[in-house]
Parts: C-alpha cells; sequence; structure tokens
C-alpha cells in the first residue's frame, strides 16, 4: 500500500505540505502474524519479550482456545473508526463466539492492556533512542503523552512497575537488529525515570484543580481533554475524582487521538521571504563571501536602488540569515562615504540599506572587518559548542533556535533537564580543545541527496532545508551541519570559546550563552580584575579568594546570630516593659509598641511567648506600616476580626487568624493605636 501524503486539511483547505511523503505500508507484522500461525500479533513479532512483559505486570494469559476463536472476530475492532462504541462491539465478537461477554472481557481486557504497554514502550524506546526530549510542544509534548498513557495503563496492572525497566528491556530486545539503541541506554532510562517522577506530581496536584474546575464549569469530553492538555492530568484520573463528587463522565474510545490532534495541525508559516516590489526587474547579486569568506573590500557596480536599498551586481557583505545578523560598513562612490547599517536577501538579491540615496555607478564596499571576524567565530563556535553539548549530553541533543552577535551569542538546544555545573564545564573544556586543535572547517556545496545519504539527518540542526543542492559546513571530525553563514578556515582562528551561562528557556529546551574571541577575552580580562579587587579588600591573592570569602561568610553568619539574638532580647525587654504598663479593658490587658525591628520571626517568636504566658494579653507591634496583632487565648476576642475593623477605620488591610493577625497601613502609630483599642472594647462587651 503506497500513501502519497501532499496537503493539511485545515478548514475544508488543501494546503501542500513543505515535505511531500510517501507512506509505504507492506504490512509486515501482519503477514509475520499469518505465516507464524500464533494466537496473536504481538505472539509473533516480540516472542518471549511478551512472556517477559506479561510477567513484570502481572496479567495471567488467557486459553489459547479463546485467543485463536476471537482473532478470528477481531476485525470487529476497525468499526471503531466508524464510530461504534467498544464495549457493544465486545458484545457482538461474544456472543458470535457464543460466550459470556463479561466473562470474555474479563479475560481479554488485562491481556489487551499488555499488549497496549508493550507497543507502548517500543515506541518510546524508539523515539528516545532517536533524540526525542519530552516537552509540552511539538513532538516532544506527543511523546510525553505516549509515556504517560503507557505508564498510567502498566500502574493498572502492577502498581509497582518502574516504566523504564520495561522500556530498557525492549532497548535490549530490539538491539539484535539494532545496536545503536544500547548506545544512549543511561540517559533514555533516566529521562523516562524523570518523566515518571513528573507524571506523579502531576497526579497528586490534579486531584485538587479537578475538584476546583468541575465545580466551575460543564464537565464533558472536551473538559477531559483540556485537563490533559493544560495540565497533564490523566483522562482516568480525573474521571475517577470526578466519581468521588458524584459526576459520571464518559471518556472517549479516541481521547488520545483528540488529544493528539490539537498538536498535528500543521503550523501556516509566515511568508519568509518578504515582497519587494520591483526586486525581480534586477538580476541576481553573485555572494562573494562564500567563494572569498575573509573578503572585505570589493568592487561593483551599481544595478539600481529601491527604497533606500541598493542593489549591486556582486557584495561581500553578509545579508542577515540563520540567526547571523547582517555585515555593516559603508559603499565609496565618487570619494563619498554611504553608510550600510543593515544588508538582507530577497529573491537572491541582495539589498544594502544606506544612509544615503544611491542610484548608478561604481563602487567600492568596504565591510566593517572587526563586526564581520566576530560574527565569524561566533558562528563557528556555535557549531563547536553544539558538537560539543552532545558529546557531553547525548545524541538527543538537538538545536532549536540560535543567534549570533558580536559580543555575546545564544544557543538553544534540547535537553530533558537543567545542565548540572560539572557538565557545563565538560562542555566548555572540550569546545576549547576542539579550537586548541586547529581543525579545518571544510565549507562547500553537495547535492542534498548525497549529504543526507553521506551525513544523515544530523545535517539539520537549524531546520530542514528545503534547496535540492546543500551549503555543508564541517568541523573536521567532529561537527557537520548544512549552513549558509559565515564559518572561519580553521577553529584556531576562533580563539577561546567561554559559556556565561546556562539556563532552562522552555521545557525541554536549554538555552547556552557564550563569547568567542575577543568579546570572550575582554571580558575574561575584566573578571579577573574585579577577582583581583576582591582579593585585594579581603587582604589575600587571587588563589586564596575562595577560602577569604567562605570565612567571611562563616563570620557574617556568626555576627548576624549574634545580632538576631541581641534584637530578640531587646524586644522581649521593651514588650515586658510595656505589659508592665498596660492598658485593662474588661478581662484583657492590651499592649502596644512601635518598634524598628523588621524581622517577622522574632517578633511573632517574643509575642507568641508573652501571649502564651499571659493568657489575658493582646499585644500590637507597629514596625513602619507593618501591623501585628497575637492575642491570648483567654481573651475572649479574635485577632483578624478585630484588627481588619480597626484598619478600615484608618486606611489599610489586614487578615489572619484568631489569635495572630497582620495587616498594613500607612496611619500614624497613634491613630491604628487608638483604632485598635476602640474595637478591643466593642469585641470585649
Amino acid at each position: 500500500t503506497l500513501v502519497f501524503m501532499e496537503y493539511w486539511v485545515k478548514d475544508s483547505q488543501l494546503i501542500p505540505m513543505d515535505t511531500k511523503v510517501v507512506d509505504t505500508g507492506y504490512g509486515l507484522e501482519r503477514i509475520t502474524w499469518f505465516l507464524s500461525g500464533r494466537a496473536t500479533a504481538f505472539d509473533a513479532v516480540y516472542g518471549d519479550l511478551l512472556s517477559k512483559f506479561l510477567g513484570m505486570l502481572n496479567v495471567e494469559r488467557p486459553d489459547e482456545r479463546l485467543l485463536e476463536s476471537y482473532s478470528k472476530v477481531s476485525s470487529l475492532m476497525t468499526k471503531i473508526e466508524a464510530g461504534n462504541k467498544f464495549k457493544e462491539l465486545r458484545k457482538e465478537a461474544a456472543r458470535i463466539m457464543g460466550v459470556d461477554p463479561i466473562a470474555l472481557d474479563s479475560a481479554l481486557s488485562p491481556l489487551e492492556k499488555a499488549f497496549s504497554v508493550l507497543d507502548h514502550t517500543k515506541s518510546i524506546a524508539f523515539m528516545l533512542s532517536d533524540g526525542l526530549v519530552p516537552s509540552n510542544v511539538d513532538e516532544g509534548y506527543l511523546g510525553r503523552l505516549l509515556i504517560r498513557r503507557a505508564l498510567r495503563i502498566a500502574r493498572s496492572l502492577n502498581p509497582d512497575v518502574n516504566l523504564s525497566d520495561l522500556v530498557v528491556m525492549q532497548l535490549h530486545h530490539w538491539s539484535r537488529s539494532f545496536p545503536e539503541l544500547l548506545e544512549a541506554e543511561d540517559k533514555i532510562a533516566e529521562i523516562v525515570d524523570i518523566e515518571q517522577k513528573r507524571y506523579e506530581e502531576t497526579v497528586r496536584r490534579g486531584r485538587d484543580l479537578i475538584k476546583r474546575e468541575a465545580r466551575k464549569r460543564r464537565i464533558d469530553e472536551e473538559f477531559l481533554v483540556e485537563m490533559y492538555d493544560s495540565h497533564g492530568i490523566m483522562p482516568e484520573v480525573a474521571a475517577e475524582v470526578l466519581r468521588e463528587e458524584g459526576v459520571d463522565v464518559r471518556i472517549p474510545d479516541n481521547f488520545y487521538e483528540l488529544v493528539a490532534s490539537r498538536h498535528e495541525a500543521p503550523k501556516i508559516r509566515e511568508q519568509e521571504v518578504r515582497e519587494v516590489k520591483g526586486i525581480e526587474e534586477f538580476r541576481e547579486t553573485e555572494l562573494l563571501f562564500y567563494k572569498h569568506p575573509y573578503m572585505l573590500e570589493f568592487e561593483a557596480e551599481v544595478l539600481g536602488a529601491i527604497g533606500d536599498a541598493v542593489i549591486l551586481d556582486k557584495t561581500a557583505f553578509y545579508p542577515e540569515g540563520g540567526g547571523q545578523p547582517s555585515d555593516t560598513g559603508v559603499l565609496l562612490l565618487n570619494g563619498e562615504e554611504i553608510k550600510v547599517r543593515h544588508v538582507e536577501k530577497v529573491k537572491g538579491r541582495v539589498l544594502h540599506h544606506v544612509d544615503k540615496p544611491v542610484s548608478k555607478g561604481h563602487v567600492k564596499g568596504l565591510v566593517d572587518a572587526e563586526r564581520r571576524l566576530s560574527l565569524m567565530r561566533h558562528h563557528t563556535a556555535t557549531h563547536i559548542i553544539l558538537g560539543a553539548a552532545r558529546s557531553v549530553l547525548g545524541k538527543h541533543v538537538w538545536q532549536t533556535g540560535a543567534q549570533k552577535g558580536v559580543e555575546e551569542s545564544r544557543l538553544d538546544i534540547t535537553h530533558y533537564k537543567q545542565i548540572e555545573p560539572e557538565e557545563l564545564r565538560e562542555i566548555e573544556v572540550l569546545a576549547n580543545r576542539i579550537v586548541m586543535e586547529n581543525r579545518e572547517v571544510k565549507q562547500f556545496f553537495m547535492p542534498r541527496d548525497e549529504a543526507e545519504k553521506k551525513y544523515g539527518f544530523v545535517l539539520y540542526q537549524g531546520g530542514v532545508v528545503p534547496d535540492p543542492v546543500l551549503r555543508i559546513v564541517e568541523v573536521d571530525g567532529f561537527n557537520v551541519q548544512a549552513c549558509a553563514g559565515t564559518h572561519v578556515m580553521r577553529t584556531g582562528e576562533i580563539g577561546p570559546i567561554k559559556i556565561w551561562r546556562s539556563r532552562r528557556i522552555q521545557d525541554g529546551v536549554v538555552r547556552l550563552e557564550f563569547s568567542a574571541g575577543m568579546p570572550a577575552v575582554r571580558k575574561l580580562i575584566d573578571g579577573y580584575e574585579k577577582l583581583k579587587e576582591i582579593a585585594e579588600k579581603l587582604g589575600t591573592g587571587v588563589e586564596g579568594v575562595d577560602d577569604a570569602f567562605n570565612s567571611l561568610l562563616a563570620s557574617n553568619k556568626s555576627l548576624m546570630k549574634e545580632l538576631r539574638e541581641e534584637r530578640r532580647k531587646r524586644l522581649e525587654f521593651l514588650v515586658e516593659k510595656e505589659v508592665n504598663n498596660s492598658v485593662i479593658i474588661g478581662n484583657i490587658k492590651f499592649v502596644s509598641l512601635a518598634t524598628d525591628i523588621a524581622d517577622r520571626s522574632i517578633i511573632t517568636d517574643v509575642l507568641d511567648k508573652f501571649t502564651k504566658e499571659n493568657g489575658d494579653l493582646a499585644i500590637l507591634l507597629v514596625e513602619g506600616g507593618n501591623l501585628y496583632l497575637m492575642v491570648g487565648g483567654s481573651t475572649g476576642i479574635k485577632a483578624s476580626e478585630v484588627l481588619k475593623n480597626a484598619v478600615s477605620k484608618v486606611g489599610g488591610r489586614a487578615g489572619g487568624s484568631d489569635l495572630f493577625a497582620t495587616g498594613s497601613t500607612t496611619a500614624s502609630y497613634d491613630e491604628i493605636r487608638r483604632a485598635l483599642l476602640e474595637q478591643i472594647r466593642k469585641a470585649g462587651k
């Protein structure tokens, strides 16, 4: 069966796909099943792995005669796609077989769940070995969906099973035909374990969320889809919680198809090539920077202009593209200097945006040399850092975005967790080792099919390039990519590479920010000079800064502890003094004071001490505009109530419990004290 896929369907419109696909379906598993004569295709395909899974999942295999009989009517289940309900089709199968439908379902349901786990974990094993990183977007979302569904089904059979154990069993089983599966065994197991922990945390948080949301809105299949899509709550978990709340909801048989459909819709890309009226009247620009990447001066003829943009017959100015900013510089025309502010390419013509009008003539172009060379170094450094990240972290690392800069650049990569400091150091050391080895950076053009055959799809780190001929940039023996940017000829020209920081910018994506060449040198020198200044202030040399700083921290911690104790004692003294002069209101002793001590823990500790020792005390403490009121258990008043009422008279807000309340106000100390006294008198009556 050959299926030719050429269009997306959106709102009944056919939208051409960027990549045409021919799906070849030979039915190899079905043929294997048919030829083997086994009761199920799973026996034929998985062999002894099926038995191991049944043992791990605590599933007993039904009688073989029942399986053989059911296999003869199993084609009934294809009617699900036409909208038939699974339960009704199962009943029909039981009727044809002449068996009790409940007994049939009881015998087959655990086995079918085990089959699902078997197929799911196989897919997970291959997806993760191909470099997929589970996340909340794009293909990563579908990977997470598959992991969570497999985990939910597996746990329904054996609550103690670890999904990673099952995935590792798949890796070893299929490694007989695909030995590369074992290359990332530890990483794959770690990813699955992390996803399992995240799922368990989601289930814990999800129960309360379901209860809250169920009280606000209509409960239907869309509710279930949204709870999973937005919060990761499996429909079975949601349905269980809803039943506890007295709400019955049916999970659609095609639930996961509904969820997946939300993420399979095509992204209609904005037109990448902007329209420029009249651009096609000019011939395409000859690009000198590919033939001569170090050419910084050139001569050319002006073909014409469109707005502030000059079009030349040839240029050494690199136009913005692939995350690399454009060159800048000047054009010399009849002794006049014209600044080139920005350069872009539209339909093969390079537009030089200038600060003065130019129509015709012979010009000399001067590219800003420092900017160009810095961008070249940063671009090649980006390739090297990516190669180093893949070497250190694993083959699952792919580039998701990059932006080269003159002083600093960034590289976004897929990774399932934050990069550890030692891993980042290892990436940086390896990147600089490649620089020091002064490897050749080969740059050449190659037909697409030949390039893919030789290098594989690892070429497309910056995204798939649709051109029939690709420009290949290869850091000899280390990294190869399809890339249209400018690069140095040997890695030694880059100079030092310094990765300043790494941070997660979204689920499954980590950003590396770095500098290369002179920008890295300048920042390293500046940093070292600052370190020397700090060392001098600490009275030590650079090599002793860490010890001196740790000593300073310890000393500071000790002093802070002493200071905190002194403040606590001072506040106790002041409160005790005021207690001796308290205002008596019925059975309540009222105490108030203003303080400059802002440590809330000290305040609450001291107030708690006095109100426990004296159950008839009500103490108001005012620090700036912050209010603290604590009352003893025998006062008979509620702290939150009286403070709220008092604050409402003078302006501000307050809240808390019966024994302790806090608030804030712009009123003076005397104003809030009078207002609170009034409320305590009212409450005490």
